[in-house]
């Protein structure tokens, strides 16, 4: 697909990009650990997480990472899944958006 001439100048810039490609994934590999470390207490909840259906060991990774596993912050199941963006339905209409009508009685 390249078509011309790759001189030093492109030659060091493509080791560069290399290089930079490899230590971002050198600091993935290191987080990854690390959250996989201080999660290995909590083996049996993530192995209960992952009996659900779709929920791969990365998915339950960050599930917990994200919400971690107290639940008491949300007061109710329909607060989680709407912090989480998996709430059906579609409140919105001609461009405008209308609230959640059960999350909004509970702030009244």
């Amino acid at each position: 697909a390249c078509t011309g001439f790759v001189e030093d100048h492109h030659i060091y810039l493509l080791q560069m990009i290399r290089k930079d490609i490899d230590q971002t994934q050198a600091l993935v590999d290191d987080l990854s650990e690390r959250i996989k470390r201080l999660l290995s207490k909590y083996d049996n909840v993530l192995e209960l997480l992952r009996e659900i259906p779709g929920f791969s060991t990365k998915v339950v990774e960050d599930l917990v990472s994200e919400i971690g596993l107290d639940m008491s912050h949300f007061p109710s199941e329909k607060h989680l899944s709407s912090w989480a963006g998996l709430s059906p339905g579609n409140n919105e209409s001609a461009g405008k958006k209308k609230a959640h009508e059960s999350l909004t009685e509970t702030n009244r």
